[in-house]
């Protein structure tokens, strides 16, 4: 039994070895919002949910480090997983990036307690001095939906199951 279970582990790490491989140019995709220092030596790639428990007690230690080591590239990969607040939230967090908002917007988001719904999206775009119509229709934009969905479609390729998941570009590990 201990040979099969090592067995499988060592083609499950085979298997994500690959899988990272062939996603190496989509773990960074220039459609992506950056934070940390957009030219540094180490990229992690974040698949978070904001509504994600987890994600949200992560999130000050990852901020930090980022803020610390100004070496560190941090790579967002909006994955609304956890229902239909979650699909309003990273909806929000993209719109608010042509807004050059994205992480003010994900901040504000990452603190909110509750579901995430429309009405709180433009309570929080005011308070952050969006034009919030404007962020209302830019979160109904095709391209705002058709990122969401290319993070979900590399989420499902790297068996990625659930958030947080980080993945350091240059690793061949999740």
């Amino acid at each position: 039994i201990d040979a099969l279970r090592a067995d499988e582990s060592a083609r499950e790490a085979a298997a994500t070895k690959a899988a990272l491989a062939r996603a190496k140019t989509q773990l960074a995709d220039p459609a992506d919002p950056v934070g940390g220092n957009p030219a540094g030596d180490v990229t992690v790639v974040e698949f978070y949910d904001v509504r994600c428990g987890y994600c949200k007690k992560l999130d000050p230690d990852l901020t930090r480090a980022v803020a610390e080591d100004r070496n560190i590239r941090r790579v967002y990969k909006d994955l609304p997983i956890l229902g239909p607040g979650s699909v309003v939230g990273a909806r929000a967090t993209l719109a608010a990036r042509r807004q050059n908002a994205y992480e003010k917007m994900r901040a504000a988001l990452m603190r909110a307690s509750g579901d995430i719904t429309p009405a709180l999206v433009a309570a929080e775009a005011k308070k952050l001095g969006l034009d919030a119509d404007r962020l209302a229709r830019d979160m109904d934009d095709p391209e705002v939906k058709a990122r969401i969905d290319a993070n979900l479609a590399l989420a499902n390729a790297l068996g990625i199951q659930g958030t947080p998941a980080m993945v350091d570009r240059k690793s061949t590990r999740l």
